[in-house]
């Protein structure tokens, strides 16, 4: 609130009961493949990973994909090299 963020525009991820209210109000939310059930259940995306092996990875993939700014990024970082 104090940043002018609307929930709308959150991605959250969590993978327990205590971020379920989290999960709820976030516009997008997502969970490793090994949160808790309930969380699995009302997240957005479940990823393939499982904690600590690269979620957050995924899951910024797969929004820059869906926006069609993945293919982009990696032709940028091609050229940095």
């Amino acid at each position: 609130k104090e940043l002018g963020f609307e929930w709308e525009n959150v991605l959250f991820v969590g993978n327990d009961i205590q971020d379920l209210s989290l999960i709820r109000k976030a516009g997008f939310s997502a969970a490793p493949i090994a949160a808790a059930p309930e969380v699995r259940s009302e997240a957005d995306y479940v990823t393939e990973k499982r904690g600590g092996e690269g979620v957050v990875r995924e899951v910024l993939q797969m929004l820059l994909e869906a926006k069609g700014l993945w293919e982009t990024i990696l032709g940028r970082e091609k050229t940095l090299g």
